[in-house]
């Protein structure tokens, strides 16, 4: 699973340079008592230190399905969906699903 976040941060990285921020394991604030932690997300390009990303500063979620793609298609795409998160994947070993 971390080899496959690091190697997904690393894609993710070099594609989008300076004009997002990826944001690896980190907290997103989608709604009062509901703040996940998706394996990597694309932000809006802001500091994020006085709070968590919101669910506008969300430009795409991963989430890595090693072991958890039917808790992932299952709990987690329709909350990041209900929250208004455009692009969420799955992937499984480095490919999106």
């Amino acid at each position: 699973h971390a080899a496959c976040v690091a190697n997904l941060n690393k894609r993710l990285v070099a594609g989008v340079g300076d004009r997002a921020l990826v944001w690896v394991q980190g907290s997103a604030r989608l709604a009062i008592d509901s703040v996940p932690e998706p394996d990597l997300a694309l932000l809006r390009s802001h500091s994020y230190r006085r709070g968590a990303p919101r669910p506008d500063d969300v430009l795409l979620v991963v989430e890595v399905a090693e072991s958890s793609l039917r808790y992932n298609q299952t709990v987690k795409l329709p909350l990041y969906a209900g929250a208004g998160v455009p692009d969420v994947r799955i992937s499984v070993d480095d490919v999106f699903a």
